[in-house]
């Protein structure tokens, strides 16, 4: 699982094999949230958080630090990452400087 950022204990990654909607994981403590970056035309208009399956959600103080790393690198995000692959076939690249 490549490491995109850390901030504080809060390390925001990616798995290889993911899938859309493209998303990234803040994991820190032990728990796990993930934030779902809406792109329409090229560009991310909304960052939606969601728990992952199986894991205690991040606690508010690490969500709220979450969400605001995820909505300040979010054009970053976007523009840099691996290829996302939908149920239709279609790809979506999305490329992440790896921190």
């Amino acid at each position: 699982m490549p490491k995109l950022y850390e901030y504080f204990g809060l390390k925001v990654f990616f798995y290889a094999n993911e899938h859309l909607p493209v998303h990234v994981h803040g994991f820190k403590a032990g728990r796990e949230s993930k934030a779902e970056l809406i792109v329409i035309n090229g560009k991310v208009v909304e960052v939606r958080l969601a728990d992952v399956t199986g894991m205690m959600p991040l606690l508010p103080k690490d969500l709220a630090d979450f969400r605001l790393l995820v909505e300040s690198r979010a054009g970053e995000i976007s523009e840099n990452g691996p290829i996302f692959s939908s149920s239709t076939g279609t790809s979506h690249r999305l490329r992440f400087s790896v921190a």
